[in-house]
């Protein structure tokens, strides 16, 4: 097991990434549960990433938190 792999097996590793991925499908505020089922399938499945967007998006709590995402004004006047 090398430095890289034991960093990013880390439960923090697990917990910034499964917060980024719930940021970008969810809300930019994720509750501590959304984030924690992400992390929980990161830390199971060794980090594959895959696993932790079935994890999120097919949570029985996707639909009930999600709420249309929209652009910041500054990825809006770029993306343009």
């Amino acid at each position: 097991e090398t430095v890289l792999q034991r960093i990013a097996l880390h439960p923090s590793t697990a917990w910034h990434i499964g917060r980024k991925l719930c940021r970008k499908f969810l809300s930019h505020e994720p509750t501590y549960n959304q984030v924690e089922v992400a992390a929980n399938a990161f830390i199971g499945s060794n980090g594959n990433i895959r696993t932790v967007l079935r994890a999120i998006l097919g949570s029985t709590r996707f639909p009930k938190s999600y709420r249309p995402k929209f652009k910041r004004p500054f990825h809006y006047t770029v993306s343009a």
